[in-house]
């Protein structure tokens, strides 16, 4: 792991291009750049460990990160994937807990780490911040809960059907593409399967003709087969288009 130390200047242009930031003004990026430093990671580089303490929330500026739990790779359970744009460490940063999970990097990735202290102070400065916050706390919470349903209630298919409509970017979209997140083993253990279980089940939904599966990219051919899987249950999004 390599950290770099940019100039304020350099790291609120970073910032600025970034989903979480793009709406603050100068003087709350210039408060948070105050406090950040750029982290490069390489492929299967660890972050950090369970346990270790947490004083930072991270944010994914190219690559991908993958939080896991367990402490050896047999009994390793991946929780999330978080991908360019997206935020991580939130709460035990808030909590000042140690971290709850391990952070490993899925492939060569660029972060940046803004410390607690820089981060209380943007927030006693910008309540929209904070809501972005409150917000990707609650989503990541909400999708926590509806994992925990598909691994212990669902069958493969199921699970599989409802990680894809997830993806669909309108409800009114009838064919469209998705992107793993990360290695098939990875999505797999966050929908509870085996890699082998995870690719049987992929083929068993190409072969119906409900999906085309070309290296990462799946593409959904046919959205109503692929409801009646899911129990025909609806997909609700917010505005920003992240599920809820």
């Amino acid at each position: 792991m390599i950290a770099l130390e940019l100039s304020p200047p350099q790291i609120m242009e970073i910032m600025g291009r970034l989903p979480y930031f793009q709406e603050l003004g100068d003087a709350e990026l210039q408060r948070l750049a105050t406090g950040a430093k750029e982290i490069v990671l390489k492929k299967k580089e660890t972050l950090f460990r369970e346990g270790d303490p947490a004083d930072a929330l991270f944010t994914v500026v190219s690559g991908s990160i993958k939080l896991s739990i367990g402490h050896s790779r047999n009994q390793e359970k991946v929780i999330d994937i978080v991908s360019r744009g997206q935020c991580f460490g939130e709460i035990p940063m808030f909590l000042q807990a140690p971290c709850p999970s391990t952070a490993q990097a899925i492939e060569d990735s660029y972060l940046l780490a803004i410390k607690r202290i820089a981060l209380m102070e943007a927030l006693d400065h910008n309540c929209m911040l904070a809501g972005k916050m409150m917000a990707g706390v609650c989503r990541r919470m909400h999708t926590l809960i509806k994992d925990i349903d598909n691994c212990h209630l669902r069958s493969s298919a199921q699970r599989l059907a409802s990680f894809l409509l997830q993806h669909r970017p309108d409800l009114h979209v009838r064919h469209y593409d998705v992107t793993l997140p990360g290695l098939k083993n990875d999505v797999a253990g966050i929908l509870g399967l085996s890699r082998e279980t995870f690719s049987r089940t992929l083929h068993q939904l190409e072969e119906e003709n409900i999906i085309r599966v070309t290296g990462h990219q799946i593409r959904i051919l046919d959205v109503e087969k692929l409801q009646s899987y899911n129990g025909w249950q609806r997909v609700e999004r917010c505005p920003n288009g992240k599920n809820i």
